[in-house]
């Protein structure tokens, strides 16, 4: 059976720098903004599972009683002597770009393309996408997943009813780490990254009614 034993101590700073912009002429409305993440992470990983020749398992008598018994052959320890480094920086650039146009007093259409991304913070700790002896990310791609998605919208709205239809399509990845039976029977923490399949226009809808006077 697979036994994990690790611990960690890091720190994210993250700062991120925002600004936006919005114009309105007749019926027209465009409006962008920008983010730019960056982050810094510091700290260090304890466990077996780091490799290197750390150990994660001893023999050693819990009990004190003078005999290893069989679940003393195989006790979980920390080689706190050994710390993993994680020492790496990342940035990326969000964006968002839409335009509305009303066709009439109640009825507009819009339509909006974003790009941006999350950090992978603690889903690739233990993993092989950061080097233990230096704390740098082996490839600095594997410190975020980005996601784009495009929309088409309607809106409508009188006295009695609002209508609100978006159409969109998305596409974003998904990196994290996973434990798995190695050769030797021990555990290996296995970097995965996959494409999510992209949701091809998918719509929401929202009706409502306006409240009487």
């Amino acid at each position: 059976m697979a036994r994990i034993t690790a611990s960690m101590t890091f720190t994210y700073d993250v700062n991120a720098p925002y600004g936006s912009i919005n114009y309105h002429i007749g019926k027209v409305a465009i409006g962008g903004s920008l983010r730019y993440d960056v982050g810094t992470v510091r700290g260090q990983l304890y466990g077996g599972e780091l490799g290197g020749g750390r150990i994660g398992a001893i023999a050693y008598d819990v009990n004190g009683n003078g005999v290893i018994s069989v679940p003393e052959q195989d006790v979980s320890v920390l080689p706190l002597g050994a710390p993993g480094q994680v020492h790496y920086n990342y940035h990326y650039l969000s964006y968002s770009v839409g335009a509305n146009y009303r066709i009439a007093e109640q009825l507009a259409v819009f339509g909006r393309y974003s790009r941006g991304a999350r950090a992978a913070a603690d889903r690739i700790l233990f993993s092989s996408a950061i080097n233990n002896s230096t704390g740098n990310l082996v490839d600095p791609k594997t410190a975020y997943d980005s996601v784009r998605q495009a929309e088409l919208g309607l809106k409508f709205r009188n006295d009695a009813i609002t209508v609100n239809l978006t159409g969109f399509y998305a596409k974003t990845g998904d990196r994290n780490a996973q434990f798995v039976a190695g050769p030797d029977g021990g555990t290996i923490l296995t970097l995965i990254s996959r494409p999510i399949p992209p949701k091809v226009w998918s719509s929401r809808a929202a009706i409502g009614t306006a409240p009487s006077a």
